[in-house]
């Protein structure tokens, strides 16, 4: 049977560290207890458990900062419900949280909480294209993902299959005259900006990055450059439909 005291050997040192890192801990022992038989919440959560090791803090606080961690794993689905116990606190690991368990570094758990946190409000197919990889804190192949996803949708909204045109010289072809995307009657300087906006993008983020020639280091950067491709997307669709961009 796996020994609480192996997995939280500082009460103190637990407490301090970030949910997911908590979480991660979690996931360690439950996985420990699994190999022996059924992991029951109680056998981390509970005061009798948790009071040999809690030298220092006060249980209570203790079993707080477990059961926070606890919730996370259970939100981010990395642990489910035992099938036909009806939720009574066994539970089990998913395909997600092993392979989590097996691979990943703190940073990689603090991506997942990240991502989770600003991608509400994006565009549905760009945060589908960018998730996986920023869960795993691939941050460079995430934002080039992103750029790729400007991209093909450009290509979609304008009708383009010829894949020969480079994604640089598709942006100037469709953002100029004649072009699908741009807005009739739209003043040329307006309409200079957006096409280079675009061309830009492609030339500066989409290549660098889903190339790999140029790598995010952070989270954080990840994240700014992921929104911007998101503010792409919706002046694309905005020039699609005829509206006056935002820019």
């Amino acid at each position: 049977m796996a020994n609480v005291r192996d997995f939280i050997p500082n009460a103190t040192a637990f407490m301090t560290l970030p949910i997911e890192e908590r979480a991660q801990v979690l996931l360690r022992y439950i996985a420990a207890v699994l190999a022996h038989g059924r992991a029951h919440r109680g056998n981390l959560t509970m005061r009798d458990n948790l009071a040999p090791v809690a030298e220092g803090v006060d249980v209570r606080d203790l079993q707080i900062a477990v059961m926070e961690a606890w919730v996370w794993l259970e939100r981010e689905i990395l642990i489910l419900p035992t099938p036909d116990t009806h939720g009574d606190g066994w539970v089990i690991m998913t395909k997600r949280g092993r392979d989590l368990l097996e691979s990943a570094s703190p940073v990689e758990w603090r991506a997942s909480e990240v991502f989770r946190e600003r991608s509400a409000d994006l565009d549905p197919e760009l945060v589908a294209e960018t998730g996986a990889a920023f869960r795993r804190a691939d941050f460079t192949r995430a934002v080039g993902n992103a750029f790729l996803t400007v991209e093909l949708r450009i290509r979609r909204l304008a009708r383009v299959t010829d894949e020969r045109v480079n994604p640089g010289d598709l942006m100037a072809r469709e953002f100029n005259d004649g072009g699908s995307l741009r807005i009739p009657g739209q003043p040329d300087s307006q309409a200079k900006a957006v096409r280079m906006l675009f061309q830009g993008a492609m030339l500066r983020f989409r290549n660098p990055h889903l190339h790999g020639s140029e790598p995010v280091s952070t989270a954080a950067e990840a994240v700014r450059l992921i929104q911007f491709a998101d503010l792409l997307l919706a002046i694309a669709a905005e020039h699609a439909a005829g509206a006056n961009p935002t820019v």
